[in-house]
């Protein structure tokens, strides 16, 4: 029997939806019309991070659900909640740090504390829709939106969030506006976009400008992500770089409370098949994609939570 891997399981997943043409990280928005949210562990209320994020946005697209919560089954007894029977749940991973032992006992390193190793563990959680609980019970999620509530009325309301962002990073990163390219030029340092009245819409606007941020973070000055990696071709390297600005450009969109469109941008359309070949050659890709992108958009975040401080102190 082969022996159970887990970043395969996810892998597969998210290849099935790359081919059927709708990357997991695009459609995980609520379907009437809100942004997508950050899913939280129900147990801690913190939010997920890397991969799992792209997990439970998929499945909470593919079910309909709309609460941001996710609980494991015995978290949700602990607070007096039912799954209900039949429920599909979605896997996540955790990652899991154990002693070393022989012979039953710890092995010792030069320094005398016990020598340890991790390890990735799939666990199953369950969305707050799928539970059944006590009346009045705070965990309880809120009923779902309508349509009347989500009219696209509300539109250009949320991006004050983004702008503040996008201009704490241009203190970090010039970004340069004309011409009909979207791109990062690291041998310069610098973002350049068309000008924003040739975007269909502001959401367009910020996704675009959050992707080459992404990118930027990459600079040997801050994350050096751009080093030759030596089990992949160069086109290999440029679409797995791709793909973290493409996931770190939903979190950060996410994060600013922005729908991005179903589809990628027209010029990295193309780089969906580049990428499934990237993670049908290495399972583990997707997770390692996921989570250079996460802190990719943490260091974007930092930089705006940094002036926010420096605004504060004046």
């Amino acid at each position: 029997m082969a022996k159970f891997n887990p970043y395969q399981v996810i892998t597969d997943t998210l290849i099935a939806s790359i081919e059927a043409g709708t990357p997991a990280w695009r459609c995980g928005w609520n379907k009437l019309g809100g942004a997508l949210t950050r899913p939280i562990s129900g147990s801690t209320g913190k939010a997920y991070s890397g991969i799992n994020v792209v997990m439970l946005w998929m499945s909470a697209s593919e079910q309909g659900f709309h609460s941001d919560a996710w609980h494991t089954y015995k978290g949700a007894a602990s607070k007096n909640g039912q799954v209900r029977k039949g429920s599909k749940g979605t896997k996540v991973l955790r990652w899991v740090v154990s002693e070393k032992r022989e012979k039953g006992k710890p092995v010792m390193g030069p320094d005398g504390e016990p020598e340890t190793y991790g390890f990735m563990k799939m666990y199953t959680v369950f969305n707050a829709c799928q539970i059944d609980w006590e009346e009045g019970s705070e965990y309880a999620p809120a009923p779902p939106p309508t349509v009347e509530d989500h009219d696209g009325s509300q539109a250009g309301d949320n991006f004050e969030d983004a702008k503040v962002i996008l201009d704490a990073w241009s203190t970090e990163v010039e970004i340069r506006h004309g011409g009909d390219a979207a791109f990062y030029r690291p041998a310069d340092d610098f973002i350049q976009l068309p000008l924003f009245e040739q975007f269909h819409d502001e959401g367009e606007y910020f996704s675009t400008a959050f992707h080459e941020a992404v990118h930027s973070t990459g600079h040997r000055t801050r994350l050096n992500r751009f080093k030759k990696e030596h089990t992949r071709s160069l086109k290999e390297d440029y679409a797995f770089e791709e793909l973290v600005a493409e996931l770190g450009a939903a979190f950060l969109c996410c994060d600013a409370g922005i729908s991005q469109s179903d589809e990628p941008r027209p010029d990295h359309a193309a780089y969906l098949s580049h990428w499934v070949k990237v993670l049908k050659k290495d399972p583990k890709a997707i997770v390692r994609a996921a989570s250079r992108a996460d802190k990719a958009a943490k260091l974007v975040l930092a930089k705006a939570a940094e002036a926010g401080q420096q605004m504060a102190a004046k």
